[in-house]
């Protein structure tokens, strides 16, 4: 078979292939942090490196005298897990 003629059996297939592992490829380079914040508990991909830049990055804001579970300065590793506790007077 002469792909000269039929260079469309080559260059689809691997579009194809390309655009399907586009999607996945941005999970398989990214951490996944388990966030429990507000009584729900979900799982997030990040490329932050910190915990502060996750929060971040995820427009979290932390009160004045609300804390994280690991602390701030954590960097975030695969399948991390942040808790935020919420603490009112």
């Amino acid at each position: 078979m002469d792909f000269r003629r039929h260079p469309i059996r080559i260059v689809a297939p691997l579009t194809l292939l390309l655009f399907l592992s586009g999607g996945s490829l941005y999970y398989w380079r990214s951490s996944s942090v388990r966030l429990t914040a507000d009584g729900q508990t979900r799982r997030i991909f990040t490329d932050a490196h910190d915990i502060a830049g996750f929060l971040k990055e995820q427009k979290i804001v932390l009160g004045p005298r609300d804390f994280t579970t690991p602390d701030l300065k954590t960097p975030i590793g695969h399948k991390t897990a942040v808790k935020i506790t919420r603490v009112t007077v």
